[in-house]
């Protein structure tokens, strides 16, 4: 068997294989001409199974052979269980985070379909004291107009009183002179 340096990478080398790895062939594939050169001491890379010449093989990839396989496996079947434990563990708390944020806007919701209504009242009430206003004025109008009314009918009077003062004065001196000529025909 020969020792080969991988030189190129556009070929079916064992999966994970590199630029500079030595590969073992019993003779060079005819898809390994060229992309590799005779060499090296000690395989890097080892293939489950020889490549036909044409690089078809019997279907199966080739594959590295690593010795320490089973602790490599292990050690990322503990990764991906670790990776599934801290998801987990992630998506509980998102899960308890989304809860909390639902309350929060169940209660921002509740708060603000009690400030609507508490502003429905208040407008109900506005329209209420707007109502009331608007027939004070009408009666404040109404005032004023008996008011401009019973004013000028004051100031009516007040003429006719000054027409019936000045008659009065009339009459006093007229039954003054009345009473002089009274008196002076009793004498």
């Amino acid at each position: 068997m020969a020792l080969y340096i991988i030189k190129h990478l556009k070929a079916p080398w064992p999966k994970g294989a590199k630029v500079g790895d030595i590969i073992e062939f019993n003779a060079l594939p005819g898809w390994a001409a060229g992309k590799c050169e005779l060499g090296g001491s000690q395989p890097t890379v080892f293939a489950d199974q020889e490549v036909s010449g044409d690089g078809s093989g019997s279907g199966a990839a080739l594959a590295l052979v690593d010795p320490d396989a089973a602790k490599i496996a292990a050690a990322m079947a503990d990764a991906a269980e670790q990776e599934r434990l801290e998801r987990a563990r992630i998506m509980a708390e998102q899960k308890a985070t989304l809860e909390a944020q639902g309350k929060t806007i169940e209660g921002l919701i509740a708060d603000v379909k009690a400030g609507l209504a508490e502003s429905q009242k208040l407008e109900q009430q506005l329209a209420a004291a707007k109502v009331d206003l608007e027939a004070s004025l009408s009666r404040e109008a109404t005032l004023q107009g008996h008011l401009t009314d019973t004013q000028k009918l004051n100031e009516a009077a007040v003429g006719e009183i000054e027409k019936v003062r000045g008659q009065v004065a009339d009459l006093q001196a007229q039954l003054a002179a009345a009473k002089t000529e009274v008196k002076a025909t009793k004498k």
